[in-house]
């Protein structure tokens, strides 16, 4: 089933200090489907890519995801340089629905150099702290530093679920390795 790695999430709560899960998600699932979980304690970064997908279908599901009971916390516009200039009218169009909108600093492919323009930097600067803008860019390294976030990064890797905490080793969060 498609719904496996949410339900390993779901089922994960149980562990020990754990407050809650954050899933970064392009929404492209149902929320229909979560069956009897109780999503109350999930708490979604739902991402829009402006170049992938149409605004209302996609904003469709998330409307679906919030009454099905999961906390949409942030919104996360995914953009290359290009589509800087439809943010705005992308926050406009949410604010009805009082979501955290948040824009993404561009990551080019690992293929394709690209150097943050003063106009890209004053964008950002507008809505993101320096240390987030430095790291995404690439102008500054987290390696070796202390976490910003009170969690760790948890990837989905079939059934199971590795933790990553800034660059150090990956460990199954099931197992006592």
């Amino acid at each position: 089933s498609t719904l496996l790695p949410y339900t390993t999430l779901f089922r994960s709560k149980s562990l020990p200090n754990l407050d809650h899960i954050r899933i970064d998600t392009n929404g492209f699932w149902n929320a229909d489907r979560i069956g009897t979980l109780d999503p109350a304690d999930i708490h979604l970064n739902v991402a829009f890519h402006p170049s992938q997908t149409k605004f209302d279908p996609w904003l469709t599901r998330v409307l679906n995801m919030r009454d099905r009971g999961f906390s949409i916390v942030m919104i996360n516009y995914v953009m290359a340089p290009q589509q800087r200039d439809d943010y705005e009218d992308f926050r406009r169009r949410l604010a009805p629905h009082d979501f955290f909108v948040n824009p993404s600093v561009f990551i080019p492919p690992a293929d394709q150099a690209h150097d943050m323009t003063d106009a890209e930097r004053a964008f950002y600067m507008e809505y993101l702290p320096e240390i987030d803008i430095a790291y995404r860019s690439g102008s500054a390294s987290p390696q070796g530093k202390r976490c910003h976030h009170p969690a760790h990064t948890y990837y989905i890797r079939g059934s199971q679920i590795a933790v990553n905490c800034m660059g150090g080793p990956w460990k199954e969060i099931f197992s006592d390795q």
